[in-house]
């Protein structure tokens, strides 16, 4: 099957799946083109270069949430490789296998799962996709043969920043709206779910948080989303956090509507620490720009940072220098383009070979 008939059907495929942000044909195609540098690499080597796809690709992954998994295997089936996928011990395999399932026969037969690591298969592929936490790949890479491609996604964090008290009425409900669906999507999973907002020096935290969390409530009240069922050591890791705060007598939002911990609490830059809970969300009052330096400890650590209102150039600068990747507008924070260069590298271009052919082409006798 040749590349662009891949993509004709993986296009058909993506127009039922809304987690993929509906991409067309020529959504596709640019991709591969900006990537590989023509829609028929794959098929019709140039005279001095050729593109070699692997033949086999495992795919390690991540028990957070399927999105991850979808967009890795998309990148396979692109490539026209045979997929691996070793799933999470502890999900339900008709979720992440909601996408292979709606694919054609044709392409569908190209994937197949794994409940249990399999070292003999991990080392036959060519290339490996791994979205797990860091101890894990760093355990996986002692698997590695030299030859292996190696593609590695570990413990990312994003971030919302902004501006909020200099903007009109109408904006700010936009913004407060824009944030809440950041903050909802995938019940607050994944490296692309907001860790934390830092705001303005001249904004009001408490109006923000406190205009923020009605907005959440209200989105989730007219969703009709059934209770959410939380592990013992995640209710009792956001019972933690509201504690903590309560002792350090930091401003405290919450509401347990239909069963939804949402929690926002409003620190200091000097108060905040990184935590890992569910529907926590630290609104961090900045005194000034430059304090976003002091933010040391994440650094290389930052995957996307979406911004609201205005913000000065240095703003960007900063968030750079720590290692930030991706810069978006709240809102679509989860929903990443098809050229989103993941962790500042290309997707598919990292797991081609490339074959160069120096002087004359090889005849047949």
């Amino acid at each position: 099957m040749t590349l662009a008939r891949r993509l004709s059907l993986l296009a058909q495929t993506l127009r039922r799946l809304p987690e993929f942000g509906n991409p067309t044909l020529d959504d596709l195609q640019n991709w591969v083109k900006e990537e590989l540098g023509s829609i028929d690499a794959l098929d019709r080597p140039s005279k001095n270069l050729q593109a070699i796809a692997p033949r086999y690709i495992y795919h390690i992954a991540a028990s957070t949430l399927p999105i991850s998994l979808w967009q890795t295997l998309l990148r396979g089936l692109v490539l026209g490789s045979y997929n691996i996928v070793k799933l999470p011990s502890n999900v339900r395999p008709e979720t992440y296998r909601r996408f292979s399932d709606a694919l054609p026969t044709s392409l569908r037969k190209m994937v197949t799962y794994q409940r249990q690591f399999d070292l003999r298969t991990f080392q036959q592929a060519d290339a490996i996709i791994a979205l797990a936490s860091d101890a894990t790949i760093q355990e996986l890479r002692r698997h590695l043969l030299p030859h292996q491609r190696f593609i590695a996604y570990g413990t990312k964090w994003s971030f919302l920043c902004g501006t909020f008290y200099s903007q009109p009425s109408n904006s700010k409900v936009s913004i407060l709206h824009a944030v809440a669906r950041d903050f909802l999507t995938y019940h607050h999973t994944g490296c692309l779910s907001p860790r934390a907002i830092f705001l303005s020096p001249q904004d009001d935290a408490l109006d923000f948080a406190k205009g923020l969390l009605d907005v959440i409530v209200h989105n989730k009240s007219q969703s009709h989303s059934p209770p959410l069922s939380l592990t013992l050591s995640e209710k009792l890791l956001i019972q933690d956090c509201r504690a903590r705060a309560h002792f350090k007598r930091q401003p405290l939002f919450f509401s347990e509507i239909e069963g939804w911990p949402y929690t926002l609490i409003v620190q200091s830059l000097s108060e905040f620490q990184m935590v890992d809970a569910p529907f926590v969300l630290p609104i961090v009052s900045l005194s000034s720009w430059n304090q976003l330096s002091e933010l040391k400890s994440l650094s290389n650590k930052i995957s996307t940072v979406g911004f609201f209102g205005s913000v000065p150039s240095l703003v960007e600068k900063i968030w750079i220098e720590l290692g930030a990747t991706r810069f978006c507008p709240a809102g679509s924070m989860q929903f990443p383009p098809l050229n989103w260069k993941h962790d500042g590298d290309y997707t598919l271009r990292p797991l081609i070979r490339w074959v160069s052919k120096d002087g004359a082409s090889i005849s047949a006798p």
